[in-house]
């Protein structure tokens, strides 16, 4: 849709939905179908829509499972577009705030781990992950 507000709103109840029981890892695995699909989605409205996420949902949940996915990504030209659309998220969003507050505590390598492996697909990306790391 082209309205912003109604893309919000939609992702608002989409979020709700995917935080009970077992709809969290479906609904990362249907918007990853639906941005493998349409690219110019994923270019024009994906950072949109992957902000409002992480401000409905756990935003480190969403990254690992969808590192997770990238990493299973058969597609190298969309996991690298994938990567590199989560990565400026990551490192420039307000709604991951946290989240890199959390990469960088020593206490949470795993966190690092779990991102690092797909972040290869974009090697820009995952030198930026590591600096801002240290």
């Amino acid at each position: 849709h082209p309205d912003p507000e109604v893309v919000v709103a939609a992702l608002q109840v989409l979020a709700q939905i995917s935080a009970q029981g077992d709809y969290f890892g479906l609904m990362s695995q249907k918007l990853l179908r639906l941005f493998a699909e349409d690219r110019r989605m994923l270019e024009q409205r994906g950072r949109l829509i992957i902000r409002q996420l992480c401000v409905h949902l756990d935003a480190q949940k969403l990254f690992s499972t969808v590192a997770a996915a990238i990493d299973r990504e058969q597609d190298l030209e969309f996991a690298h577009q994938l990567v590199q659309v989560f990565n400026w998220i990551l490192l420039t969003s307000k709604e991951t705030r946290t989240l890199r507050e959390r990469l960088t505590n020593t206490e949470e390598a795993e966190l690092f781990k779990s991102l690092l492996i797909p972040w290869f697909h974009s090697p820009v990306s995952t030198l930026s992950l590591c600096l801002w790391v240290q």
